[in-house]
């Protein structure tokens, strides 16, 4: 009865550990950061805790900047309508608050897609905008677990909207269950009232199968009817 009498008690305690170990979670997050004059020389930084599979709306005053940000993510799986790994950000509105402002950088980061793409992997990322205050620049890289594979063509502010500037690479996204995505932009304004609207786009997709074994996978079953018909000619 004793020995029962521990044994019931080592198993509780084994359950009360096992119970209180939580795996580590996948984070989807935003984070704003300023550096610069305007932040008397030190660096402004901010993180926001988002949920995948969902638009997410963040309008903060942050530093020298007015910021409105949609960031969504299709972690842990794709995108349904595109078949794609999804990591965007789209900023509707960034305005600059005071001309002392240093750049802001705004990076958005899913550690937790599903690493079912396949390796190597398809790795795009773009940036396009439809507005930059004449004197702003946008530059923007996106990264795979944490290396850059990225790095977009600087947009420059005309006052115009700017073409989508995107690139591809192939890609390993490593021998674990899942795999980071992110993207980061640097936003440099000039003066007080000057503003961008801009888009990031970071996707991970499947490498297309080449032409060739498309169209031979899809011969097969033509060919295989057609020896079984030359075979019961010879047989008839």
């Amino acid at each position: 009865m004793k020995y029962l009498n521990k044994l019931a008690i080592m198993v509780a305690l084994v359950a009360a550990l096992l119970c209180g170990v939580s795996p580590a979670r996948a984070a989807f997050t935003l984070t704003l950061s300023e550096a610069g004059a305007g932040t008397g020389g030190t660096t402004l930084t901010q993180t926001f805790n988002l949920t995948p599979g969902i638009t997410n709306p963040t309008s903060v005053n942050f530093g020298d900047y007015s910021v409105s940000v949609f960031s969504r993510s299709s972690s842990p799986g794709v995108d349904l309508s595109t078949g794609q790994a999804l990591l965007q950000h789209s900023d509707l509105n960034i305005q600059q608050t005071s001309s002392a402002a240093g750049p802001l950088t705004i990076v958005l980061t899913d550690t937790g897609f599903n690493n079912t793409l396949g390796n190597p992997v398809q790795f795009e990322g773009s940036v396009a905008s439809s507005f930059i205050s004449p004197g702003g620049s946008i530059a923007t890289t996106h990264a795979l677990n944490g290396t850059t594979l990225i790095t977009n063509t600087t947009l420059n502010g005309t006052g115009l909207a700017s073409l989508g500037n995107a690139q591809t690479v192939l890609a390993n996204p490593g021998s674990g269950s899942s795999f980071t995505a992110s993207n980061s932009t640097v936003l440099t304004l000039t003066g007080a009232t000057s503003s961008a609207q801009f888009t990031v786009t970071t996707q991970v997709s499947p490498v297309p199968a080449p032409a060739g074994i498309v169209l031979a996978l899809t011969g097969l079953p033509v060919l295989g009817i057609g020896g079984w018909l030359r075979r019961r000619q010879k047989q008839g």
